[in-house]
């Protein structure tokens, strides 16, 4: 019963990250999936990975933008040695402060164009 269990559970994880749609934003190195696009108190909230050349080898993230006031937040972060969300787990991080964006960095160029839409559309105000 045992080995069934470990099985399933297995499967289901595969299965879920098999369709995760990851869609490249940095060559090889950031991604989201457009799939958890989520507005949370009018707040966005999307899930990234990144592979790095860290100690660690990529990160799964799940970021909330506050639009209005141009910053960012990490909700939850799992580390994996491994690229690509590969390798074992290393490191879990939970709800960390938020952060003001530069206009130019990567993430200001990503919460802007996510945020975008959304505030055109006026669901964000």
């Amino acid at each position: 019963m045992k080995k069934i269990l470990q099985f399933l559970l297995i499967n289901i994880f595969l299965i879920n990250f098999s369709y995760a749609e990851w869609k490249e934003i940095v060559q090889d190195k950031l991604y989201f999936d457009p799939e958890t696009i989520d507005l949370v108190n009018n707040k966005l909230r999307t899930m990234f990975y990144h592979n790095s050349s860290d100690p660690w080898g990529s990160s799964k993230t799940l970021i909330e933008m506050d639009c209005i006031e141009k910053r960012f937040r990490y909700l939850s972060l799992t580390a994996y040695n491994g690229q690509n969300l590969n390798g074992s787990e290393i490191g879990r991080k939970g709800i960390q402060d938020w952060q003001y964006m530069s206009k130019n960095s990567t993430m200001g160029l990503i919460i802007e164009s996510s945020c975008k839409p959304f505030i055109e559309s006026g669901l964000i105000k």
